[in-house]
Order: structure tokens, then C-alpha cells, then sequence
């Protein structure tokens, strides 16, 4: 029985874990989270890039999911997460090593 809850333990610390990476909590990634939800990509990358502004970053959208910001590049990665029944849209910029 001992053993049974003991993997139960470590199978939840694992999922836990996991998830944790999932929603962009790491080293290297910025989290946007937005007020307003954006069914054009177009406009969500637009109020994407005037959050990382308004942070005091300089930040410009270069192409096909890159952004740069601060003269480093970045990956734009666009997740929607159901939190608490509603939906979340975030954008995860993970920093592109060289």
C-alpha cells in the first residue's frame, strides 16, 4: 500500500510539474496575458507588441513568429488555457538561444 501511494505521489509532482512548464512558467519565457480577447492574429501580435511597450521593453515583430525584444529573438507562441471555465489567451515569447 505504501508503494501504491508513493508512485500516486510522485505521479502527481510529475503532472504538476509539467503543467507548470505547459502555462510558460520557465526561465527564458515572457507571459503576455491580455484583457481583451483577439480572433485575428494579426491584431493580437499588434496589442501583444504595445503590452511588452507599456513593460518598458523594446519590442518589434519581425516575421513568422518572431519578435525581438530588447536586440534578443524570441518565439511567439499563442496558447489559450480554460482557467477557473474561461478561456485565456496568453502569448508565450520564449527567448531563441544562439
Amino acid at each position: 500500500m505504501e508503494i501504491f501511494v508513493a508512485i500516486v505521489i510522485v505521479v502527481v509532482v510529475l503532472l504538476g510539474i509539467w503543467l507548470f512548464r505547459i502555462y510558460g512558467y520557465r526561465d527564458g519565457v515572457i507571459r503576455v496575458e491580455l484583457d481583451d480577447r483577439y480572433s485575428d492574429r494579426n491584431e493580437f501580435i499588434l496589442a501583444v507588441q504595445d503590452e511588452l511597450e507599456k513593460r518598458g521593453m523594446d519590442a518589434h515583430y519581425k516575421g513568422d513568429g518572431i519578435f525581438i525584444i530588447n536586440e534578443s529573438a524570441y518565439s511567439f507562441q499563442e496558447v489559450n488555457h480554460p482557467i477557473a471555465g474561461f478561456p485565456v489567451q496568453r502569448a508565450l515569447l520564449e527567448k531563441i538561444k544562439e
